[in-house]
């Protein structure tokens, strides 16, 4: 269409689903600090816990965390859709991370693969901080994990 003498060209993605059903990732399970978090399957937002029971994360003020993500993607699933030209293609799912937290500094260039384990930096006031890792299938489908962290 054109706007005050400005053309634009928009190219949408159409998927196309024969039926099958779109799962869910699984709920993301990660390393941190040498300890495993995990969440139960079967929602899709858990509340992670420490398998080894020690309670919430423990770092000190201006610390540099690296987080290392489980990067089994065997869930993946296939999709098709129509490309720009109309022509069907065939893709399979991609693990897309987002990091949060409510405190603190994330080094969100290496939130992705190939170089998927991000550092977050503490901050430099003690203190509860809520953590989250949210797990994209790159076609509309989430699951979460949150945990917390205490800045001594």
């Amino acid at each position: 269409w054109t706007v005050d003498c400005l053309t634009v060209r928009a190219v949408m993605r159409v998927l196309v689903r024969r039926g099958e059903r779109n799962t869910n990732p699984p709920p993301p399970s990660l390393r941190v600090m040498g300890r495993e978090l995990r969440a139960s399957a079967g929602r899709a937002d858990e509340r992670c816990e420490f398998t080894d029971g020690g309670g919430a994360l423990r770092v000190a003020q201006g610390a540099r965390v690296l987080f290392e993500p489980n990067d089994d993607q065997s869930w993946a699933e296939e999709f098709t859709f129509v490309d720009a030209s109309g022509a069907l293609v065939s893709q399979s799912e991609q693990a897309f991370r987002n990091w949060f937290s409510t405190a603190g500094q994330w080094d969100f260039g290496r939130a992705r693969a190939p170089d998927l384990n991000p550092t977050w930096v503490a901050p430099r006031t003690p203190g509860p901080v809520a953590m989250r890792l949210l797990l994209r299938d790159g076609h509309g489908v989430t699951s979460a994990c949150r945990w917390d962290a205490l800045v001594e």
